[in-house]
């Protein structure tokens, strides 16, 4: 899978958390959910989007797009960029 798939596949998750009207914040949830496979206490929205994203998408590019979605949701990548 080349680096434009996986943020194809980050891209298509975002814009699917903003059609389902969720704030930004349930994309960390969904892509903890993805990865324990905890549902249990889940929004119905946030299941919803995962049954989206399960029918519609591979499980290896939910995860590998989750991922992505991590890295740039994590606070060292502001340091990063300050930094470059």
């Amino acid at each position: 899978m080349s680096s434009y798939d996986i943020i194809r596949h980050a891209s298509y998750i975002l814009s699917r958390v903003s059609w389902h009207g969720l704030p930004e914040t349930a994309v960390g949830e969904a892509g903890y959910r993805f990865r324990t496979g905890d549902m249990e206490g889940a929004s119905p929205l946030v299941t919803s989007l995962m049954r989206d994203l399960k029918s519609n998408m591979e499980m290896k590019d939910i995860k590998a797009a989750f991922i992505l979605l991590d890295i740039i949701n994590n606070e060292m990548l502001e340091e990063i960029i300050e930094g470059a």
